[in-house]
């Protein structure tokens, strides 16, 4: 079984609007693919001028993790750059962990 965690850092500014795409299009999509053991977790802030989140969910396998980082995460981030979130190309910085568990 694998754990798939993406970290996306955010302005401040942008909280309400990248909790509602959160919400509205990944978590979303999460529950449609069956994902039902999904979480979306608030990191400390390390820095005053950024907000980080991770959305983490199991997968069966690698091989079905690297599919969603490279296909279905593209297509939800550019989601967030169209109506009715709008978010400025390159807003989201984000980065995804694949890893297996083993307990």
């Amino acid at each position: 079984m694998i754990l798939l965690n993406t970290t996306f850092c955010i302005s401040p500014a942008h909280d309400t609007l990248f909790r509602s795409w959160a919400k509205d299009v990944y978590i979303r999509a999460l529950d449609e693919c069956g994902f039902t053991d999904r979480k979306m977790l608030k990191l400390p802030a390390a820095e005053k001028d950024s907000l980080c989140y991770a959305i983490q969910f199991s997968l069966p396998d690698a091989t079905n993790a690297e599919k969603w980082t490279a296909a279905a995460l593209p297509d939800l981030l550019a989601q967030a750059s169209a109506k009715p979130y709008n978010f400025p190309p390159d807003t989201i910085l984000h980065f995804s962990t694949i890893m297996e568990i083993v307990e």
